[in-house]
């Protein structure tokens, strides 16, 4: 059988772990796996490595583009008509809509969608959520299946979408727990690292981590700042810490291969997004033992519960952000219980293993398989971000 994943940009960031991670998790001498994505990149490597067969689309943009837009539907309906997959599995907003209608027109027997975070909510403009609106609307209209990463999410497609309630389902995401595990204690510094990991866009608003670094370090230099990724806010980052003189406390790292040993060197990881579905990104920080700081938004607040495995702040709340890093840097003891608890949690519901399960019995629900068919968690490490 013929399985599929539809993403848009070649990273190793978040929602792109999400497919790598289910797709080395398919038995792979029974599935034939593919990722159609726009082009070449870092995503491609790893798929090579592992015997993934990569399809790329050149029309497929973020941006509202008619012309481009068009190209990449037709090529996306071409696609789905020659090759015959069995399923269909899309992601992002406006690449996941174009990938499901072309797919279901084109015969495909399951579409399957997962939403990470619905972005019409959190559109800065009436115009924007409406096109956003009604885009998930149509997508929504052909899915045989929508996955959603928590019950708000499930809320929003039901109530607000109309999705029929049985073709909406919630499957949190998971982690590889041996991959992302703790570092020994003699491994720390004494300078605490407080840690970002991440696209630096505006999604997922690094500039008020940097604001707060900069505003912690009027009073204390006891710490340093991480941010890896890169991203179109890089240069704004820049600014502030040249401004500030911060460049020895707060340090622009770029995209990293090991993103789990990089980890291990934080003492705190920060996510200041503006909306999410499930971050990954705090996933594995918690499984790496390390205490969260994130901002109070659908998505963040599902995985970290105040003051038990992690504190929460106001989006875009500079003050509110460095009353929590304070909090951590002055008590330890408290951090390390924070810490404590988020991996033991990880430990307990958040397995990939069992996520990509999840996920493969509901293709062998809709095409009359047994599921071990097609999941095989007995996989070979790999090497990824």
């Amino acid at each position: 059988m013929k399985i599929a994943h539809v993403q848009l940009l070649p990273l190793m960031t978040g929602v792109q772990r999400v497919s790598f991670e289910e797709l080395i998790r398919l038995n792979s001498q029974s599935v034939d796996r593919y990722l159609i994505y726009k082009e070449s990149g870092e995503l491609t490597k790893y798929a090579d490595s592992v015997g993934i067969k990569s399809i790329f689309i050149d029309s497929l943009v973020r941006e509202i583009s008619l012309v481009n837009d068009l190209k990449a539907f037709y090529k996306l309906y071409k696609l789905c008509k020659k090759e015959k997959f069995d399923v269909v599995h899309t992601h992002s907003s406006k690449t996941g809509v174009l990938g499901r209608i072309a797919a279901k027109l084109a015969g495909v027997p399951m579409v399957v969608h997962t939403v990470h975070g619905f972005s019409f909510p959190a559109a800065q403009s009436k115009f924007a959520k409406a096109l956003y609106f009604v885009m998930e609307y149509m997508g929504s209209k052909f899915s045989d299946k929508v996955i959603c990463l928590h019950q708000d999410d499930k809320d929003i497609a039901v109530n607000q979408l109309k999705t029929k309630e049985s073709n909406v389902c919630v499957i949190a995401n998971g982690v590889n727990i041996d991959k992302f595990s703790p570092s020994a204690e003699n491994d720390k510094n004494n300078r605490k690292v407080i840690g970002m990991v991440g696209r630096l866009w505006p999604q997922k608003d690094p500039l008020t981590l940097a604001k707060a670094g900069v505003k912690l370090f009027s009073s204390r230099n006891d710490f340093e700042i991480r941010f890896i990724g890169g991203g179109e806010l890089e240069e704004s980052l820049k600014e502030i810490i040249h401004e500030a003189q911060a460049q020895q406390h707060i340090k622009l790292l770029g995209w990293k291969d090991d993103i789990a040993e990089q980890l291990r060197e934080f003492d705190v990881f920060v996510l200041p997004s503006l909306w999410e579905g499930m971050p990954l990104a705090i996933l594995e920080a918690q499984s790496t033992k390390l205490p969260c700081v994130v901002s109070n938004i659908q998505g963040n607040n599902h995985l970290v519960k105040d003051q038990f495995d992690g504190l929460l702040f106001e989006a875009k709340d500079v003050d509110g952000l460095v009353q929590c890093l304070e909090k951590l840097l002055d008590d330890p003891d408290f951090a390390d219980l924070l810490a404590t608890n988020a991996r033991n949690k990880i430990e307990s519901s958040f397995d990939i293993n069992d996520r990509t399960k999840k996920v493969c019995q509901l293709y062998s629900d809709k095409l009359g398989l047994n599921v071990n068919e097609i999941f095989n968690p007995l996989i070979k490490k790999v090497i990824q971000k």
